[in-house]
């Protein structure tokens, strides 16, 4: 599974257990990046993308999941 794979698959995964399509993220980038097995930069630029392509809105801690559909897609296939 490749970062944006992974990372779809966490972000989800955060979803079912908030509930919200909005929340603050719990961990930082670097947590992130340890726990899935990836560079801090590589989740950084894989955050970056979604947010491009209107996937995700992220701001700091603040994350809001604007395409629910393209991030399942993307942890599907990746």
């Amino acid at each position: 599974r490749n970062a944006g794979g992974s990372l779809a698959t966490l972000l989800l995964n955060l979803i079912r257990v908030f509930g919200e399509h909005k929340l603050i993220i719990p961990f930082t980038r670097e947590e992130m990046a340890h726990t899935l097995g990836y560079s801090k930069e590589s989740i950084i630029n894989t955050l970056s993308d979604f947010q491009k392509d209107n996937i995700i809105s992220i701001s700091g801690k603040n994350l809001e999941i604007l395409d629910k559909k393209a991030l399942e897609t993307i942890a599907e296939k990746g």
